[in-house]
C-alpha cells in the first residue's frame, strides 16, 4: 500500500513537470512573435511594395492564362509601379508601345494579394467575359503572393491557379514590350519535323493559344503520316525561342525550353544536343491585317461584291454583301495565315444575334456537291481562301479550297439550312432555309471558286 502511494506521487510529479514544461515552451513561442498577425502582414505587404517599386525599369511578367474551357498559354507583360501613388502602367507584347495605366493594391485574402483593382485594358482582357468567351479565358487580375525577393516574385492566380513569374526588367518597359511585339508578329512557324533517337517526330504550334505539340509519327494504312503519341505544353515566347509552363517530357527527356533560330527556322534544346527540329512557314502565309477590304466573290455561275471588316482582332472578319438579311463571319487561321469560311449560325447584320425562322436557327452548312450533295454539320469543316502567290499582293487572288479538317469529307459548297436547337427534336436538321437568299437569288453557294481583292 505504501509502495503504491509512492508510485502515484512520482507519476503525479512527472505529469506536473510535463505540464510545466509545456507551458514554458508555449511561453517562449509567444515571446517569439512580438507583433500581432495583422502587423506582421502589413510589414510583409510593405516589403513587397518596396520591392515592386525598386527596379529602375519595372518588372516583366510571364502571364499564363487558362480555365476549364482551355489553356491559352503565356503572354509577356511589362509593369512599372508608381513610387508615390499606387498606380501601375502595364505594357503587353500584344499591344507593343501602347500602355494602359490603372491602380493596384496590396491586400489580404487568405494570404497576401497583389490586386489590379481598377480596370486595365491589358490585365482584364483575358479575365473579362465577352460574347465569345462567357467566362473569359481564365486570365487573372488578383494574385496570391507566393514568394518574393529582389530578383523574382512568384504569383498564383486566384481564379485560374496559374503560376506567374515576375523578374526585374533590364531595359525600359516600352522597349521590352515593343521588342516582344515585333518578335511575336515575326514568329510564324506553325509546324516542324525531324528525327529523334531514330524516330520520326513532327508537331505544330498553336500560335494563337500558345500550345506546343510534338508527336511520334507513323505511316497510316492510307499512306499519310499520323501521330502515334503526342505531348503538349503551353508556352511563352522568349527572346530566343519558347519557354514551357511546365517541363515538356517525351522519349525520356524533360525540356524546359526550345531555342529557335530564325535564320534557318530550327528548334534546338539545351537539354538534348541531339534534338534539331526544322520549322516550317507556309509560303502563302499572310497576316490578319492583310485581308480587310473589298472583294469580288465568285462561285458556280455567280458572283457578288463583298466587304471584309475586322471583327475580333486577329481572329475573325465580318463579311458583308452576301445578303441584306444576314452577315457571315470569316475566321482567320493564324497557323496557316489564311481566312476560312466554316459552318456557322448566321447572324443579323452588324450584330451577334442569330437569325431564327420557325423556331430554328439559320446556319451555313458545309456541302460536298461533288460527292452527291453530302451535308455535314461540323464546326471544323469549311474552306480556306488560298492565296495565289503569282497574283501578287496589290490585288491578290484567292482560290477556295477544302480545309481538310476531315479526310472523308471535302467541302466545295455551302447551303443555308435550318438547325433545330431543341433537345427533344427528332433531328437537328430542319431542312433547307429556302426563305433566306444570298444576293444571287438562291439559298445555296455551289462550287466556290475565287475571291479577288478590288
Amino acid at each position: 500500500m505504501k509502495m503504491k502511494t509512492i508510485k502515484t506521487i512520482i507519476a503525479t510529479a512527472i505529469l506536473l513537470a510535463g505540464v510545466s514544461m509545456t507551458q514554458s515552451c508555449l511561453k517562449e513561442q509567444h515571446d517569439y512573435f512580438d507583433t500581432k498577425p495583422t502587423e506582421r502582414m502589413q510589414k510583409y505587404l510593405g516589403d513587397v511594395k518596396a520591392i515592386l517599386t525598386k527596379p529602375e525599369h519595372g518588372w516583366r511578367m510571364e502571364y499564363f492564362i487558362g480555365n476549364a474551357d482551355g489553356d491559352y498559354g503565356g503572354r509577356n507583360l511589362a509593369m512599372v509601379f508608381g513610387k508615390d501613388v499606387d498606380s501601375v502602367r502595364v505594357y503587353s507584347e500584344e499591344y507593343g508601345p501602347t500602355s494602359f495605366k490603372s491602380f493596384y493594391k496590396l491586400t489580404t485574402d487568405d494570404g497576401p494579394v497583389l490586386a489590379f483593382d481598377t480596370y486595365n485594358e491589358i490585365m482584364h482582357k483575358y479575365g473579362t467575359a465577352n460574347s465569345n468567351y462567357y467566362e473569359g479565358k481564365g486570365g487573372d487580375y488578383e494574385f496570391l503572393i507566393v514568394a518574393y525577393d529582389d530578383k523574382s516574385i512568384t504569383l498564383k492566380g486566384k481564379r485560374s491557379g496559374k503560376m506567374c513569374m515576375m523578374y526585374p526588367l533590364e531595359e525600359p518597359a516600352l522597349d521590352f514590350a515593343t521588342r516582344m511585339y515585333n518578335l511575336s508578329r515575326d514568329f510564324k512557324v506553325s509546324s516542324f519535323a525531324g528525327k529523334l533517337d531514330g524516330k520520326d517526330v513532327a508537331g505544330e504550334l498553336d500560335l494563337r493559344n500558345r500550345q506546343f505539340t510534338i508527336s511520334e509519327m507513323y505511316v497510316a494504312p492510307d499512306g499519310q503520316l499520323d501521330a502515334k503519341e503526342s505531348f503538349t505544353q503551353p508556352y511563352i515566347l522568349t527572346g530566343d525561342g519558347v519557354k514551357f509552363y511546365e517541363p515538356l517530357e517525351f522519349f525520356g527527356v524533360s525540356y524546359n525550353e526550345m531555342k529557335f533560330a530564325q535564320a534557318d527556322t530550327t528548334f534546338t534544346s539545351p537539354q538534348n544536343p541531339a534534338l534539331k527540329l526544322k520549322g516550317q512557314i507556309p509560303l502563302d502565309w499572310l497576316p490578319y491585317d492583310f485581308f480587310a477590304g473589298d472583294y469580288m466573290f465568285t462561285y458556280g455561275d455567280g458572283a457578288m461584291s463583298i466587304t471584309l471588316i475586322p471583327e475580333v482582332e486577329g481572329e475573325t472578319y465580318r463579311a458583308k454583301g452576301f445578303s441584306d438579311d444576314f452577315d457571315l463571319i470569316f475566321d482567320y487561321d493564324l497557323i496557316k495565315g489564311r481566312i476560312q469560311l466554316k459552318f456557322q449560325l448566321v447572324c443579323k447584320p452588324d450584330t451577334d444575334e442569330v437569325v431564327e425562322y420557325n423556331k430554328c436557327y439559320v446556319c451555313l452548312l458545309p456541302w460536298d456537291v461533288a460527292d452527291g450533295g453530302s451535308l455535314w454539320m461540323n464546326s471544323d469543316l469549311g474552306m480556306d481562301a488560298v492565296w495565289q502567290i503569282s497574283s501578287g499582293t496589290e490585288k491578290p487572288l484567292f482560290n477556295w479550297k477544302d480545309n481538310k479538317a476531315i479526310r472523308s469529307f471535302a467541302t466545295d459548297s455551302f447551303i443555308l439550312y435550318l438547325y433545330n436547337p431543341s433537345p427533344t427534336a427528332d433531328s437537328s436538321y430542319g431542312g433547307e432555309a429556302t426563305a433566306f437568299k444570298f444576293k444571287g437569288g438562291n439559298s445555296r453557294l455551289a462550287n466556290l471558286k475565287t475571291m479577288k481583292k478590288k
